[in-house]
C-alpha cells in the first residue's frame, strides 16, 4: 500500500462493517506465515480524497441490515459460532442430545437461507471488455459466466454495498 502497510497483515477495515459470520472464528490472513510483514520504511507521496459522509451512510446501512433477514439470519449464526467455537459437547442421554441437534439443525437451515442468498437480485451484467471475451468462449465458458452473474446478483453483501454507493451518489 502507499503507506507501506498491507493488507495481508492489517487486513482491511471498513468504514460500514457488515455482519460477518465468521468474525468470531478470527480466521485471518496475518495468522498465516506467509503473510507480508509491514514495510513502513518507504512512504509513498499521495494527496488524500476529500471525505466520504461515513457517519451518514453507516447509519443508513444500519438501518437496512438490521431490518434485512438475511442479515440477521448471519448475525444469530455468527453467535451461535462465537459460542460454540471451542467445541460442543454432545449430549449421551436420549432427550438432550435430540434438543441439541434439533438446534444445530435450525442453524444449519439458516445457513443454507444465507447461502440460498437474495431474493430481491440485482440487475447485473458484464463490463464490454467481459462481453466481448465471453464471444470466444466455448459452451461451458458461457455457461460459467451466466452462473457467475446469477451469483453476484443474488449476493445480499453485493446489493448491500450497492446500497451504500447509491446513498452517497443521491447525497
Amino acid at each position: 500500500r502507499v503507506d507501506g502497510s498491507t493488507t495481508q497483515w492489517k487486513g482491511v477495515i471498513p468504514d460500514i462493517a457488515l455482519p460477518d459470520i465468521f468474525e468470531s472464528l478470527d480466521m485471518r490472513e496475518s495468522k498465516s506465515a506467509s503473510a507480508l510483514l509491514p514495510d513502513n520504511s518507504k512512504k509513498g507521496m499521495y494527496q488524500p480524497l476529500t471525505g466520504i459522509p461515513v457517519d451518514r451512510l453507516k447509519e443508513k446501512s444500519n438501518q437496512r441490515v438490521s431490518s434485512d433477514s438475511v442479515f440477521t439470519k448471519v448475525t444469530t449464526i455468527a453467535a451461535w459460532l462465537k459460542n460454540n467455537k471451542d467445541g460442543r459437547e454432545v449430549p449421551l442421554q436420549w432427550q438432550p442430545f435430540v434438543t441439541s441437534y434439533f438446534k444445530s439443525a435450525e442453524v444449519y437451515k439458516r445457513l443454507q437461507e444465507i447461502e440460498d442468498g437474495n431474493k430481491k437480485p440485482l440487475l447485473v451484467s458484464n463490463n464490454n471488455f467481459d462481453k466481448e471475451k465471453i464471444t470466444f468462449a466455448t459452451a461451458s465458458g458461457k455457461a460459467l459466466n451466466e452462473k457467475y452473474l446469477e451469483i453476484i446478483a443474488q449476493d445480499t453483501y453485493v446489493g448491500e454495498a450497492c446500497n451504500i454507493l447509491l446513498d452517497w451518489l443521491n447525497k
